[in-house]
Protein backbone atom coordinates (compact mmCIF):
# COMPACT_ATOMS: atom_id res chain seq x y z
CA UNK A 1 0.00 0.00 0.00
CA UNK A 2 2.59 1.97 0.89
CA UNK A 3 4.34 2.04 -3.02
CA UNK A 4 0.65 2.62 -4.31
CA UNK A 5 -0.09 5.42 -2.38
CA UNK A 6 3.93 7.32 -2.86
CA UNK A 7 3.16 6.47 -6.39
CA UNK A 8 -0.34 8.54 -6.69
CA UNK A 9 1.56 10.96 -4.21
CA UNK A 10 4.01 11.53 -6.77
CA UNK A 11 1.89 11.77 -9.90
CA UNK A 12 -0.24 14.53 -7.80
CA UNK A 13 -4.12 15.28 -7.51
CA UNK A 14 -4.00 15.84 -11.37
CA UNK A 15 -6.29 14.59 -14.01
CA UNK A 16 -5.08 14.60 -17.69
CA UNK A 17 -7.96 16.25 -19.71
CA UNK A 18 -8.63 17.90 -22.71
CA UNK A 19 -8.53 17.08 -26.06
CA UNK A 20 -6.55 14.45 -27.41
CA UNK A 21 -5.27 13.19 -30.81
CA UNK A 22 -7.45 10.53 -32.02
CA UNK A 23 -6.10 6.79 -32.61
CA UNK A 24 -4.77 7.12 -36.43
CA UNK A 25 -2.59 10.06 -35.32
CA UNK A 26 1.26 9.95 -35.57
CA UNK A 27 2.45 11.87 -33.25
CA UNK A 28 0.93 11.78 -29.37
CA UNK A 29 0.55 14.44 -28.41
CA UNK A 30 -0.10 16.77 -30.69
CA UNK A 31 -1.48 19.68 -28.79
CA UNK A 32 -1.29 21.56 -25.59
CA UNK A 33 -2.41 19.45 -22.58
CA UNK A 34 -4.21 20.56 -19.40
CA UNK A 35 -4.00 19.11 -15.89
CA UNK A 36 -6.85 19.62 -13.81
CA UNK A 37 -5.32 20.26 -10.52
CA UNK A 38 -8.28 19.76 -7.44
CA UNK A 39 -6.55 22.26 -4.96
CA UNK A 40 -5.77 25.93 -5.35
CA UNK A 41 -2.48 27.80 -6.63
CA UNK A 42 0.16 27.43 -4.39
CA UNK A 43 -0.85 24.19 -2.47
CA UNK A 44 1.57 21.06 -2.83
CA UNK A 45 -0.85 19.52 -4.90
CA UNK A 46 -0.17 22.73 -7.26
CA UNK A 47 3.78 22.86 -7.24
CA UNK A 48 3.59 18.61 -8.13
CA UNK A 49 1.44 19.56 -11.39
CA UNK A 50 3.87 22.31 -11.94
CA UNK A 51 7.31 20.85 -11.78
CA UNK A 52 5.91 17.54 -13.50
CA UNK A 53 4.66 19.65 -16.14
CA UNK A 54 7.69 21.75 -16.99
CA UNK A 55 9.64 18.73 -17.26
CA UNK A 56 7.02 16.97 -19.47
CA UNK A 57 6.45 20.15 -22.30
CA UNK A 58 10.18 19.61 -22.98
CA UNK A 59 9.96 15.61 -23.21
CA UNK A 60 6.73 15.92 -25.13
CA UNK A 61 6.87 18.62 -27.17
CA UNK A 62 3.77 20.21 -26.34
CA UNK A 63 2.55 22.80 -23.45
CA UNK A 64 1.30 21.73 -20.16
CA UNK A 65 -1.73 24.14 -18.93
CA UNK A 66 -2.52 23.63 -15.03
CA UNK A 67 -5.74 25.01 -13.96
CA UNK A 68 -6.81 24.85 -10.79
CA UNK A 69 -10.27 24.04 -9.35
CA UNK A 70 -10.32 23.88 -5.69
CA UNK A 71 -13.72 22.38 -5.51
CA UNK A 72 -13.59 21.58 -2.03
CA UNK A 73 -12.51 24.84 -0.60
CA UNK A 74 -15.68 25.80 -3.10
CA UNK A 75 -17.83 23.53 -1.05
CA UNK A 76 -17.10 25.35 2.26
CA UNK A 77 -14.00 23.60 3.46
CA UNK A 78 -11.08 26.08 2.35
CA UNK A 79 -8.38 24.17 4.51
CA UNK A 80 -9.08 20.60 3.64
CA UNK A 81 -5.96 19.43 2.03
CA UNK A 82 -6.27 15.38 0.58
CA UNK A 83 -2.92 13.85 0.59
CA UNK A 84 -3.13 10.28 0.68
CA UNK A 85 -2.99 9.50 -2.30
CA UNK A 86 -2.66 11.12 -6.31
CA UNK A 87 -2.37 10.38 -10.22
CA UNK A 88 -2.76 10.88 -13.79
CA UNK A 89 -6.15 10.10 -15.77
CA UNK A 90 -6.19 10.68 -19.38
CA UNK A 91 -9.18 10.26 -21.71
CA UNK A 92 -10.83 7.28 -22.63
CA UNK A 93 -9.99 7.90 -26.04
CA UNK A 94 -6.03 8.54 -25.64
CA UNK A 95 -3.64 5.92 -27.69
CA UNK A 96 -2.32 3.04 -25.99
CA UNK A 97 1.21 4.42 -27.07
CA UNK A 98 0.54 7.98 -26.08
CA UNK A 99 -0.79 6.32 -22.27
CA UNK A 100 2.76 4.42 -22.30
CA UNK A 101 5.33 7.77 -23.44
CA UNK A 102 3.24 10.09 -20.96
CA UNK A 103 4.06 7.25 -17.99
CA UNK A 104 7.73 6.95 -19.05
CA UNK A 105 8.16 10.47 -19.29
CA UNK A 106 6.67 11.04 -15.86
CA UNK A 107 8.69 8.32 -14.30
CA UNK A 108 11.83 9.35 -15.43
CA UNK A 109 10.94 12.66 -14.85
CA UNK A 110 10.40 11.65 -10.79
CA UNK A 111 13.66 10.05 -11.04
CA UNK A 112 15.62 13.46 -12.03
CA UNK A 113 17.42 14.84 -8.75
CA UNK A 114 15.94 18.33 -9.01
CA UNK A 115 12.57 16.81 -8.82
CA UNK A 116 13.42 14.63 -6.23
CA UNK A 117 14.49 17.90 -3.92
CA UNK A 118 11.37 19.81 -4.62
CA UNK A 119 9.06 17.43 -4.23
CA UNK A 120 10.62 15.99 -0.98
CA UNK A 121 10.95 19.34 0.40
CA UNK A 122 6.73 19.20 -0.41
CA UNK A 123 6.57 16.10 1.68
CA UNK A 124 6.15 13.87 -1.54
CA UNK A 125 7.13 10.06 -1.83
CA UNK A 126 8.28 9.32 -5.36
CA UNK A 127 8.61 6.30 -7.20
CA UNK A 128 6.47 6.29 -10.19
CA UNK A 129 4.13 3.02 -11.47
CA UNK A 130 2.38 2.33 -14.03
CA UNK A 131 -1.43 2.71 -15.54
CA UNK A 132 -1.79 -0.73 -14.16
CA UNK A 133 -0.87 -0.14 -10.68
CA UNK A 134 -3.05 3.03 -10.40
CA UNK A 135 -5.40 1.10 -12.27
CA UNK A 136 -5.61 -1.08 -9.55
CA UNK A 137 -5.57 1.05 -6.46
CA UNK A 138 -8.30 2.76 -7.78
CA UNK A 139 -10.71 -0.16 -7.59
CA UNK A 140 -9.22 -0.69 -4.12
CA UNK A 141 -9.98 2.31 -3.21
CA UNK A 142 -13.45 2.44 -4.40
CA UNK A 143 -14.18 -0.87 -3.24
CA UNK A 144 -12.98 0.64 0.44
CA UNK A 145 -14.70 3.99 0.29
CA UNK A 146 -18.30 2.72 -1.23
CA UNK A 147 -19.89 1.89 2.12
CA UNK A 148 -19.19 5.02 3.59
CA UNK A 149 -20.20 7.35 0.67
CA UNK A 150 -23.55 4.70 0.17
CA UNK A 151 -24.13 5.51 3.93
CA UNK A 152 -23.67 9.21 3.40
CA UNK A 153 -25.26 9.50 0.74
CA UNK A 154 -22.92 11.00 -0.88
CA UNK A 155 -23.27 12.51 -4.91
CA UNK A 156 -21.31 13.64 -7.50
CA UNK A 157 -23.06 17.30 -8.55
Amino acid sequence: MTIARSLLRALAAVALAGAVAPAHAQAWPDRPLRFIVAAGPGSSLDALARVIGEKLKDRLGQPIIVENKPTVAEAGYPDFEALDWNGVLVPAVTPKAGIAKLYAEINAILKQPDVVAKMHASGFDLIGGTPEDFGNLIRRETDAWAPVIRKLGVKID
